[in-house]
This record gives C-alpha cells, structure tokens and sequence, in this order.
C-alpha cells in the first residue's frame, strides 16, 4: 500500500485527522511531563536521612495564656526533659529534619548582588550534634557560650559561629575548606564564622523537591516570641526506648501551665509523613497520567468507528474490487500510526518547549529523552490496540451488504 492513497484519504478527511493529531501530541505532552515530575519525587525514596530516627523525639508546646516567662519554661523543659530516664540528651530546636519547611536564603558574600544559597536553618543549642547524633566533618562543634538565647524582638546580637552541612559547605565552596569562612544567613545582617562542618541529614519536602536535600546549616540560638511558636524539642533516648518515652515527654512539659502540646512523636512518624505526601503526589500524577492515555486510546476508538461508518460504501466497494480483509485492516492501522506518528513527533516538540520554558514542570528542570520515547511508544501501542476493532470490524464488511 502507497502512501498516496492514506494522504488523499485523509485530505478528505482533515478535520478527524487534525483532531487525531492534536489529542496525541497533548497527551504525549502532558504524560511526559507527569511521569518527569514522578520520577523526580520517587528517586530519592531510600536515600539514606542521616539519621537515627528511630531513637529521637520531636516535641513542641505553646502557651495559650498571656505573658508567660517563657525563659523559665524553657530552662524547665531542658531539666525536666534531661532528667527522664532513657533520655540521653536534649536540644531546643525551631524546625525539625523531615519537617524542615522553612528553607533561607543563605549567602557567602554581602550586598544586594550576593550569590544566595537554599538552606534549611535550624536553631539549636550546643547539645545539636549529639541529639542528632552525627559526627563532625572538619572543624569543632558549638560551645555554650556561644549560644545566643534572648526574646526575639529585643535582641541585637546574633551568633558569632555556624556549622554548615557538607552539602551546603560543598554547594557554596566548591572543593575549598568552609573553615574560616564568612556566611551571612541574611544578606547584608551580621555574619558568622564557619567553625565546622557536619555530616549530611536529610531537611524536609520543599529542599528534597529540588534536589538540595541535604543543604543545612545550625546557628547557636534559642530564640522565644509572643508572636511565633516557642522552641519545639528534639530528645536523643537510648536505643529502643523511644515509643515508651512519648508519654514521659508529654508529662515533663505539661508541668508548666498554660499550654498544650501540638506535636509528641518519634522522628520515624515525621519520615513518614514527609514521604506519604510525597507517594500520595506521586500517585495523583500517575494516575491523571492513565486517564489521560485511556482518553486517548477510547477517543482514538471511537474517532476511527465513526470513520468506518462514514466509508462503508467506499469499504465495500474495495472489498468487490478484490481487496481482502486483511487489506482493509492494514489500511485503517497504517492511517492510524501515520497520524499516530505526526502527532508523536509535533508532541515531542511541544514536550521540549514546556521543559525549556517552564522548567519546574519537568521536576527538577531536566529533560528525559529517555522517559519521551518511553511515552511516545506506549501511545502508540495503545492507539494501535485501540484501533484494531473498529478497523477489523470495517474488514468484515460484505460488499453486498452497503452495494445494492
């Protein structure tokens, strides 16, 4: 068969064949962008956290009376907290790995033209290094006298020291030591002086999105306010001893009156909960993905049923003219992929346009030629396999049947 009878065919027949194209260059568009964006959230799914998880608790109160001496209750919680059995260490904390959804920008230089960093940035006290229980890359840790601990809105001095990530000191230094270096957690406010680098623990969704999981940084602070949460808590327990200690903890910070306790659990919930959103995301997109390729294939389906009733005549007259079944089923599949084909191929273009001009469509910016092809091929199979029927029904048509 010639390609000079499908394109005579199909100039008859414009309008279906436009509309053919264009539904499989969106969808492929569209499906290709889902499945980059789904690949993009499940690929780091098992990538170690950093962390033991399973021997730490995440704790935060909140008074809901007015005025308290949030200062007292503060040193109060750390005695209380400490003095549990089980409990190995403690640490005032504003965020939280796997929650960690205030991401800073952070800077090497000062001036409003200052390259900026993407940084979790937590707040902690000298004891951060041992409740998280990971190790010193380069340099020392905090001493207690470097930590700052004031009200908010009165304070004027900020910490002199910081301890960096090794991805973020990596991400901002390159190859050269952070030792010694200057880093401002807000452009043009008071700097601070890298003292050490520590080993990397995973921060939350919003860097994790962006493939900047690991980038951290911890300041010496223990900062209180009327108009933000207190310091939540994060408790080291000996091993095992966790799950068992979540009551205990609730207890020694409801000592202090006036409050309520909005979060109480062991850091495996926090990691979960972090990667339910993400499973939860990831399945919507994949199946908005499936629906759309059924409405292709269904459209596809009944666009080429309405063909064949439009031409049963013109099928009949084939089939008295010595075209066998089989003739008529590889014409309809050849038109079929014909327009499958250009549509896939106008699809790519308009896959690679979205990609360059949005790039947070495609997750993380990137193109997967790969994934495009992988995309292109299964809508093709499903146009053929959607085709078949309608086409082998035209095949079965009897020229006596529409020639009287």
């Amino acid at each position: 068969m010639g390609l000079r009878p499908l394109l005579l065919s199909l100039k008859q027949n414009k309008f279906f064949a436009l509309l053919i194209i264009l539904q499989v260059a969106l969808t492929l568009a569209a499906v290709s962008h889902s499945v980059f964006s789904t690949t993009v959230l499940l690929k780091d799914w098992n990538v170690p956290s950093g962390l033991d998880d399973e021997n730490l608790v995440y704790a935060g109160a909140q008074f809901f009376i007015q005025n308290p001496d949030r200062q007292s209750a503060i040193i109060n919680d750390l005695q209380n907290l400490r003095s549990l059995p089980g409990v190995e260490s403690v640490t005032t904390t504003n965020q939280t790995p796997f929650a960690a959804e205030n991401v800073s920008s952070v800077f090497k230089a000062s001036g409003d033209q200052a390259q900026r960093y993407l940084a979790a940035v937590f707040e902690m006290n000298s004891a951060a290094l041992d409740v998280l229980g990971i190790e010193l890359v380069a340099g020392r840790g905090f001493r207690d006298n470097e930590v700052v601990r004031a009200e908010l809105s009165g304070t004027t001095e900020y910490p002199a020291v910081v301890m960096l990530s090794e991805a973020l000191a990596e991400d901002m230094f390159g190859d050269e030591s952070a030792l010694g270096k200057t880093f401002w957690p807000v452009s043009n406010a008071q700097p601070a002086e890298i003292i050490g680098v520590y080993e990397n623990i995973m921060t939350g969704e919003r860097l994790n999105g962006i493939g900047k999981s690991y980038n951290s940084a911890i300041r010496p602070m223990v900062l209180w306010s009327a108009n933000r949460f207190d310091p939540s808590y994060l408790i080291r327990t000996e091993p095992g001893a966790a799950p068992a200690l979540l009551e205990d903890v609730r207890s020694a910070l409801y000592t202090q009156r006036g409050r309520y306790l909005y979060i109480n659990e062991v850091l495996t919930r926090t990691q979960k909960r972090m990667y339910d959103g993400r499973g939860s995301q990831s399945m919507v997109m994949l199946t908005i993905s499936a629906v759309l390729i059924l409405i292709t294939g269904l459209g596809m389906a009944g666009l080429v049923s309405f063909l064949v009733r439009q031409r049963r005549k013109q099928i009949g007259i084939r089939r008295a003219l010595g075209a066998t079944k089989a003739d008529i089923l590889r014409y309809f599949l050849a038109e079929n992929s014909l327009l499958t084909v250009v549509g896939l191929v106008l699809g790519i273009f308009i896959t690679i346009a979205i990609a360059l001009k949005f790039p947070a469509l495609s997750g993380d910016g990137s193109l997967r030629y790969d994934l495009i092809l992988m995309v292109a091929i299964l809508l093709w199979l499903i146009n053929v396999f959607a085709v078949f029927w309608p086409a082998r029904r035209a095949a079965n048509i009897q020229p006596a049947s529409v020639i009287g």
